[in-house]
């Protein structure tokens, strides 16, 4: 009889075999097939929480970097502006040092618009028009029972559910 451990680490060396997921999935459906699969199933069942447990641990450590490098991103972004600001009262335009050539100058791209009208004031030809779907609504309505041409109510999927 096989021990809890030795099914987790059967299922295991078959989901890191290095095959095309197809041909993983077909192993594992035979594996799971065979023999008690109910300690099979509960196996897998393990490396799934495993994996979400890493999967968890690790976007908490991405978010954690992630606010390091957004706090380094404004540090430098207020770094760069007391440098301009300092540059801008002391009359400067350009300051050579030994590693850095520092310079204000004009941002490049498009020429901005400013325009401080009513939307409605400007002409058509300026205005740009975007037209969405109301999903929200289209649902209301054909779950009310109206009939609209080119819409329907769809299925919804199924999902395993681990608890």
């Amino acid at each position: 009889m096989s021990t809890l451990y030795n099914l987790t680490e059967e299922v295991g060396l078959i989901v890191d075999a290095d095959l095309p997921d197809a041909e993983k999935a077909a192993i594992l459906d035979g594996y799971l097939s065979t023999g008690d699969a109910p300690a099979k199933v509960d196996a897998y069942c393990r490396l799934i929480r495993n994996l979400e447990t890493q999967a968890e641990a690790r976007k908490t450590e991405a978010d954690r970097l992630s606010a390091l490098a957004k706090a380094d991103s404004s540090e430098a972004a207020f770094r760069k502006a007391c440098l301009y600001e300092f540059l801008k009262r002391t009359g400067r335009d350009k300051l050579e040092t030994e590693r850095f050539k520092v310079g204000i100058v004009k941002n490049g791209g498009k020429v901005p618009v400013e325009y401080h009208g009513a939307i409605e004031d400007l002409p058509e030809e300026y205005l740009r028009v975007t037209f969405a779907a109301d999903m929200d609504r289209l649902r209301e309505a054909l779950e009310a029972g109206e009939e609209i041409n080119g819409a329907k109510l769809g299925e919804r999927g199924t999902r395993l559910s681990i608890r």
